[in-house]
């Protein structure tokens, strides 16, 4: 019948990234640079996102665009990594409701994923 969709992986190792010296940077500067970041990270967890809810969901970007309305090159765009900012949370949302997901978001201290992850990885 296909994949379960209850079906989780192992979580990835964390990888330490040591972020550049933006010291001599003006106060500008610095939140362009912050600015930009954080619209390619959004835009990589949201490609991320949506491709694990279509594992999930044992969908195609075709059937989810017939699904949910949304346009094909633009879901396209999303899984990609294409869409400048990442999609919102909405549009996430509403394509979970689509795929028949549900979709949820938790907020868990870092220091309770340490501590697990070097359990783990002991």
């Amino acid at each position: 019948m296909g994949k379960d969709m209850c079906e989780t992986r192992e979580p990835q190792k964390s990888v330490k990234i040591t972020p550049p010296d933006l010291t001599n940077l003006s106060s500008d500067a610095r939140r362009d640079v912050y600015a930009m970041a954080g619209k390619e990270i959004a835009s990589s967890i949201g490609a991320r996102t949506l491709i694990t809810m279509l594992n999930r969901a044992n969908m195609s970007l075709l059937e989810l665009s017939e699904k949910s309305g949304f346009d094909i090159f633009f879901l396209t765009d999303i899984v990609s990594g294409r869409l400048p900012a990442g999609p919102d949370l909405w549009m996430l949302v509403a394509l979970g409701e689509a795929m028949e997901l549900d979709v949820s978001v938790s907020f868990t201290p870092r220091s309770c994923i340490l501590s697990n992850q070097s359990q783990r990885f002991a």
